[in-house]
């Protein structure tokens, strides 16, 4: 099966290309005249559909353990984006003097939050 590449965007051309083998791992190495060198790498699918990605990806990238990936489709393509993790709020983050001061009175708003805001929805629909 031929290796698919996917297509540059508009405007862009790539220039010379070059193919190494390290590790059992083979890379393409592409001039590209805006990102300079762009390094490819050919990794094999599991039957779970797992794929390793090779060390010197992972570091140029800084994916680390339990780090997460947004995957996208383009065409035959797969995109892998590196998800920036989600900060905790801090103690002194202004939200948190926001809990509780709900004048609801409904103590399930945790549990049936969709409910009621559905509910709003349908009264505010009604009015208009």
């Amino acid at each position: 099966m031929p290796i698919m590449e996917c297509p540059p965007e508009a405007g862009r051309k790539r220039n010379a290309t070059q193919t190494l083998t390290f590790r059992g791992i083979r890379y393409t190495l592409s001039k590209d005249p805006i990102l300079k060198v762009i390094i490819m790498a050919i990794i094999k699918v599991t039957e779970k559909g797992q794929v390793t990605l090779p060390i010197g990806l992972r570091r140029k990238l800084g994916i680390r353990k339990d780090d997460y990936l947004a995957v996208e489709t383009e065409g035959e393509c797969l995109r892998l984006r590196k998800v920036p993790p989600v900060k905790p709020l801090a103690p002194d983050d202004p939200i948190w003097a926001l809990i509780g001061k709900g004048s609801s009175g409904k103590k399930d708003v945790s549990r049936r939050h969709d409910d009621y805001l559905a509910e709003g929805e349908r009264k505010r629909w009604r009015r208009s």
